[in-house]
């Protein structure tokens, strides 16, 4: 199975949604609001309706405004599956990225668009509910933190956590000229990745993955390991979600689908995509990647709206989604 997204052309229907979109500056396209209406299977269809009923006829001032009323469903989301420790953690990652895109307007947005991102793959889910239970695990989805919800919850929330840290780190550094954070067991977390990895290509189960030792001369670690040397934020950001789940979720909470969300994370960024290609780890399958290649999909495809300050700036009209046999 394939999923097709296609944008539809923009008739007067779209236009007056678009008109309300700028009027009430809103960065959360109508047409996606629409959408949650209609999810049936998904745990939390009931969270993103009244997300829906509180955003679609509130009138912004400013970004700040949309920032908290995202920031509120979120956490409401945050405690329905994760336990009270890693949800501070959690909360405590998007104050960083409001922070952030805040005090550099110029470049993309990074708070709200994780929040998309979460959105279109929420929608994808639900509609084809059955299969991405399945290629996920049937076994993990009796458990709400276990889920695959859970599960796209962090993968699609946290996918670009780093980089607005990044910046505020690069800034202290260099106001006080020394390193401020080294995440802690990096190789440890990579090679968990890594196994990951291989086990979900050979064709392994979600919820039977356990984690092997491996030397350093494994290609993917490699890799890996080369970007976070680069501090690819897709790494770095996949590595502080690991050691925040060995760290604050006890082994009877953990889960694999945490592990694949990270998985996802690393994968996410297109830096290494060539890399990737040329040694035979890309493409993904989805029936064995299903959160990966969900996040690759709709990471890509969110781009509008991005640029707050631009006076030009792409909007998002209508879309399609059909499943390709």
């Amino acid at each position: 199975m394939g999923v097709i997204a296609s944008v539809d052309s923009i008739g007067p229907g779209e236009l007056f949604r678009l008109a309300h979109q700028f009027d009430f500056n809103q960065h959360i396209p109508t047409i996606l609001l629409i959408k949650i209406s209609s999810l049936n299977n998904i745990n939390y269809k009931d969270i993103l309706l009244e997300f829906k009923k509180e955003y679609e006829n509130k009138k912004f001032k400013d970004l700040f405004e949309e920032y908290d009323i995202i920031s509120k469903y979120l956490n409401k989301l945050f405690i329905r599956y994760f336990p009270d420790k890693f949800n501070r953690i959690l909360i405590n990652s998007l104050k960083g990225a409001k922070a952030y895109t805040v005090s550099a307007s110029e470049v993309r947005e990074r708070f709200i668009h994780p929040f998309q991102s979460f959105l279109i793959g929420s929608i994808i889910i639900d509609s084809f509910y059955k299969e991405f239970e399945e290629y996920y695990s049937s076994n993990l989805c009796c458990r709400l933190n276990s889920s695959i919800e859970a599960s796209w919850l962090l993968a699609s929330i946290l996918h670009d956590r780093d980089k607005p840290l990044k910046e505020l780190r690069d800034m202290l550094e260099y106001e006080y000229e020394e390193t401020m954070y080294v995440i802690p067991d990096q190789e440890k977390n990579l090679k968990q990745l890594v196994s990951l990895y291989n086990h979900l290509k050979d064709g392994g189960l979600l919820h039977e993955w356990k984690s092997e030792d491996m030397d350093d001369q494994n290609p993917l670690f490699i890799i890996f390991n080369d970007l976070l040397i680069n501090e690819n934020h897709g790494v770095t950001s996949a590595l502080q979600l690991m050691y925040h789940i060995n760290e604050e979720i006890t082994d009877t909470e953990r889960n694999p689908g945490y592990v694949e969300a990270a998985l996802a994370i690393c994968l996410h960024d297109s830096d290494p995509y060539d890399n990737l290609l040329n040694k035979g780890y890309f493409p993904l399958n989805l029936k064995s990647f299903p959160i990966p290649c969900l996040l690759l999909f709709c990471d890509e495809i969110q781009e509008w709206s991005r640029y707050t300050e631009l006076d030009i700036e792409t909007r998002f009209g209508n879309i399609t989604i059909e499943v390709m046999k």
